[in-house]
């Protein structure tokens, strides 16, 4: 009879050691009791204080066994702690508390030598792991003892108490050199996973510092030096004077280019329908980002020129005067009535448009129709609009087209992807996406004004744009301008668009986008064009000039910086679900003291399930994979829910909160230390540099779609002005292009 004791020498278990078993029994047996009170079910870890070690032991034995506990104790003055239900319950709850309770400076792990058994080899690693935990925490040596290793495995001792008995020699070894010993084991087999064979201990290695779950994304920098010199010049002087982002100016310059262009000149791709220069911009910026001066900047001219439309426009007395260019929170209704009075073509421009979207989303109906956004998407391709409403009679809009130059606020913009109406109708994968990195905290306190002549031929280049007179046909219909396409172009075109479409296939590039990616061939058409007007403005008109392959190479340039935002964007939106469900883990996790070390997947489901976004054991299988891809998590054994996961302690430390640290300190004292400055580098969102710098340090590295397509140099577009009609950089001479002959005077044109 083995009576076990506790740390205090009470006995909490009894166990029987029989003589004489019959084959395939147990030779030990618990008393257990059904009374009240009395000694229930289970086999608790038990402890042994050799008779000749009183006080409190420094060296502890981890035994499989009381009497192997006793027998160990008594023959080698070592103080023992007994699992009661063999290598598996070594690694118990129980026998941590009393590891912590006892703090030796030395452990000895004695498993019994039936180590070569795969299953028994798969629980000797999951020890290991949970003591190298308490082994870090409680700072003792660990040690594994063994014996016999010069005899075959029938011959030798398989528990202590034999070996000691027999007289053999007890072995320590470091954990390291006793896996060494433990056999190759199916990862399939003991683990639940697929792959080669593993040392069941490889799992169990010192813990690597876990990946971040929110990994930084790497945003392609804007390709300021493909846009033509002026458009160059003058983003780059916006985007310095306001301190935005150079892409949100290069935005507004495209933008003002599509604005200026609706109603008088078209792309013929050679392919179908000629192709609108409509364009839709969309920048995420921050509030107090500098975005509405930035916009007015570079929109000026429209409004000037707007002013001098509304003004010689005749109204029937009565009637509303909707002529105009540009509008900026705009209803569907009053949307409807801008186009058919303007030729169809209209364009929005709001650099707070968070209304704007909630008006399109639907949220001001009373009648809960949801997103009123019909008219908008036919005014990107130009479908035919027709309405027939009790109240406004019938509409008739024969070509609708649309410009949209917007800018939304972070938060506000993660609301609207969330709907799912606006997503599944398409809304989203006509907007070109610009989601910068932030400059507030790099910005310069006195940065450079956008010079005087510069502004003038920016107003110039845009009014004489907007001065065009387009064509009509005899009904007096519109009848644009169509710019057509070189061979050379067509060709980079068509292997753009081969590329684009297998891109649309099950794992292909635009598999988190395919929408938009649907659309791509059509967007760099347009940006093609854009870019065409923008730099041929001398020497003739710029239908008289066919898109060549340098401005296409280019288009495609532009086309991949906002490609690879919206594929950012679509991407996030997916993973914000999952990533709630994977918060929601660590918390759960990091809420049960007894999961610091170790859990059962079985357990955590019954915590989970129905909770935090999952709904099923595939979600949580999916969550603890990518924690444990990222290190914070290791499997160690089992199957299905009854997987055991070994947990980081950098799940619990502070380094996995959500909230950066930072070693700013207050103004004052950075006053006090002589001053504070400015961050030494500046996010990519910045070029940081004129316009005379070389193209090649504004680029940036162009590995996707560029690259499939063979493009290795960045082409530069500076074709108009000349370069001898300039001087330098921003700052420099810059041609007054209201002297030349394709100009006119805004006073003169009305």
């Amino acid at each position: 009879m083995i009576f076990g004791q506790n740390l205090h020498g009470q006995v909490v278990s009894v166990q029987l050691r029989l003589d004489e078993v019959s084959a395939g029994e147990s030779k030990y047996r618990w008393l257990s009791s059904a009374r009240h009170g009395g000694p229930g079910p289970g086999a608790p870890a038990t402890f042994w204080r050799p008779v000749s070690n009183r006080p409190a032991p420094d060296t502890i034995r981890l035994c499989e066994g009381a009497f192997k506990a006793i027998l160990a104790a008594e023959r080698t003055g070592i103080a023992g702690i007994a699992a009661g239900a063999g290598v598996g319950s070594m690694a118990s709850k129980q026998i941590e508390e009393m590891l912590r309770a006892l703090r030796p400076a030395k452990v000895f792990f004695t498993p019994d030598q039936d180590f070569h058994k795969p299953e028994v080899a798969a629980r000797i690693a999951t020890v290991l792991g949970r003591l190298f935990y308490l082994r870090q925490e409680l700072g003792f040596e660990l040690l594994v003892e063994t014996w016999g290793l010069d005899q075959s495995v029938e011959l030798r001792p398989k528990g202590i108490d034999d070996a000691l008995l027999a007289g053999l020699e007890i072995i320590t070894m470091k954990p390291e050199d006793y896996r060494q010993l433990l056999p190759f084991v199916e990862s399939g087999q003991n683990h639940g996973r697929q792959g080669d064979q593993v040392d069941i201990l490889d799992a169990q290695p010192k813990w690597d510092t876990p990946v971040p779950l929110e990994q930084p994304v790497k945003k392609p920098k804007f390709p300021m030096h493909v846009l033509p010199r002026l458009a160059r010049d003058y983003g780059l002087a916006v985007a310095e004077a306001y301190q935005v982002p150079d892409s949100y100016a290069a935005s507004l310059v495209l933008a003002t280019a599509s604005i200026a262009s609706l109603k008088r000149q078209v792309v013929d791709a050679g392919r179908g329908p000629v192709t609108a220069l409509n364009e839709w911009f969309n920048t995420v910026l921050e509030s107090g980002s500098g975005k509405s001066g930035s916009m007015h900047a570079v929109l000026a001219p429209v409004y000037a020129f707007e002013r001098k439309l509304v003004e010689r426009a005749e109204v029937p007395e009565g009637q509303t005067n909707e002529i105009g260019l540009v509008s900026s929170d705009p209803t569907p209704e009053s949307l409807e009535k801008r186009l058919r009075a303007n030729d169809g073509r209209f364009a929005v421009a709001n650099s707070e448009a968070a209304d704007l979207f909630s008006i399109f989303e639907g949220r001001y109906t009373s009648s809960g129709a949801g997103a009123n956004i019909g008219l908008p998407l036919k005014a990107y391709s130009g479908e035919v609009h027709r309405s027939d409403r009790v109240l406004r009679g019938a509409t008739y809009i024969e070509e609708p087209r649309l410009t949209f130059s917007l800018a939304i606020q972070p938060t506000a913009f993660e609301r609207f992807c969330a709907s799912t109406e606006l997503r599944e109708r398409g809304f989203w994968a006509r907007f070109l996406l610009d989601n910068p990195d932030s400059l507030l905290g790099y910005r310069k306190s006195e940065p450079k004004q956008i010079p005087a002549q510069l502004r003038e031929s920016w107003s110039n280049l845009v009014t004489y744009l907007l001065g065009i007179d387009p064509t009509r046909d005899d009904d007096g219909r519109l009848r644009p301008f169509a710019i057509p396409v070189s061979s050379k172009a067509s060709q980079v075109l068509k292997k753009f668009q081969e590329w684009s479409e297998v891109g649309l296939r099950p794992e292909g590039y635009w598999e988190c986008c395919r929408e938009f990616g649907a659309r791509a061939r059509e967007h760099v058409i347009k940006l093609a064009g854009l870019l065409h007007v923008l730099g041929n403005y001398e020497g003739g008109a710029p239908w008289e000039f066919p898109i060549t392959e340098t401005e296409i190479e280019a288009a495609i340039q532009v086309f991949s910086y906002y490609a690879e935002h919206v594929r950012i964007a679509s991407g996030s939106a997916s993973e914000r679900r999952r990533d709630a469900r994977v918060d929601y883990i660590i918390e759960k996790i990091k809420s049960k003291p007894e999961w610091r070390l170790s859990f059962k997947a079985r357990a955590l489901w019954q915590l989970v399930k129905g909770r935090g976004g999952i709904r099923s054991m595939d979600d949580l299988k999916a969550d603890l994979t990518r924690l444990e891809e990222h290190g914070f998590l290791r499997q160690v054994e089992g199957k299905g829910r009854s997987l055991t996961y070994l947990v980081s302690p950098q799940l619990h430390s502070e380094k996995c909160s959500q909230c950066p640290q930072t070693s700013a300190k207050p103004f004052a004292d950075e006053l006090k230390s002589g001053g504070a400055s400015a961050p030494n580098v500046p996010p990519t969102a910045m070029n940081g540099g004129d316009a005379s710098e070389d193209a090649s340090e504004d680029g940036f590295d162009f590995e996707g779609i560029g690259g499939a397509l063979g493009i290795d140099s960045p082409p530069d577009l500076g074709l108009m002005p000349k370069a001898s009609q300039r001087d330098g950089g921003i700052g420099g001479a810059f041609p007054v292009m209201s002297n030349s002959p394709e100009f006119v005077d805004l006073e003169d044109m009305f």
